[in-house]
């Protein structure tokens, strides 16, 4: 072996060294441009470390993550990660490739976490949001989005229609899914399949649609002779940037 060899040998391993020592803070170079999203006391390696995570100005918890190396044999960039507060636990996977993402995510939500993001769009729940398998998929130009949402039910305030509402809802069952390139959300309570809140996003707006059957759940029964799938009240709300997913082609 040269000794130009010996040298480049030796500068490889240094800068294979230094990537994997690099401190934690290196993440904010890749997050700095997420709206709205700030990390805070970092600590460990850009491949595996931990920080706490701020979203507008609410603490959204302490996020751990571990970089997935055998991600790297199909040219893909793979992280486990795990947001962990008081109240909630989230975990799943994020991985980028040429041109193409994916998100996975699992785990419960309490809704003294959900509240101060909901209050924009006038609603107030309680209860727990527990998140099975959900999973974002984006390349070629295509989304998908696949999931299920449970929630255990409880006092939910919020207005609709200009008139205010205060009711204790039963326990709800949510799939997610792509449909003409929009993502929709299809909600019904667990001992009966008819759907109650229909929700889907357009373009960085979401648009909520109330069904009759939710409407005597809410202790205000829609006049008529509607069948109770039927949408009868719609709202349209826009949606902050980092809450968007990108359309499907």
């Amino acid at each position: 072996m040269s000794k130009v060899a010996y040298a480049l040998a030796g500068v490889l391993a240094a800068l294979a060294f230094a990537l994997i020592l690099l401190p934690a803070r290196a993440v904010t170079l890749a997050t700095e441009s997420i709206e709205d999203v700030a990390l805070l006391d970092l600590r460990g390696t850009l491949w595996h470390g931990e920080a706490d995570v701020v979203y507008r100005g609410i603490d959204a918890g302490r996020v751990f993550w571990d970089f997935d190396w055998p991600a790297l044999a199909s040219a893909r960039l793979g992280v486990y990660w795990r947001l962990d507060r008081s109240g909630h636990s989230l975990a799943g996977r994020f991985e980028r490739g040429i041109g193409a993402a994916a998100l996975t995510v699992a785990g419960s939500v309490d809704a003294a976490f959900a509240n101060p993001l909901l209050d924009n769009y006038d609603i107030h729940v309680g209860g727990t949001l527990f998140v099975d398998a959900l999973s974002i998929d984006s390349g070629d130009g295509a989304t998908t989005l696949a999931g299920q949402l449970r929630w255990t039910g409880g006092r939910t305030t919020y207005l609709l229609g200009g008139q205010s509402y205060d009711v204790d809802l039963p326990p709800m069952v949510a799939s997610l899914a792509m449909q003409q390139g929009e993502a929709v959300l299809d909600a019904h309570m667990q001992e009966e399949r008819v759907p109650l809140i229909k929700a889907r996003l357009r373009e960085g707006w979401v648009e909520v649609g109330i069904t009759k059957r939710f409407t005597l759940l809410a202790g205000k029964p829609w006049p008529g002779n509607a069948a109770p799938d039927a949408v009868v009240l719609t709202v349209e709300r826009e949606l902050p940037a980092a809450w968007r997913i990108a359309p499907s082609a």
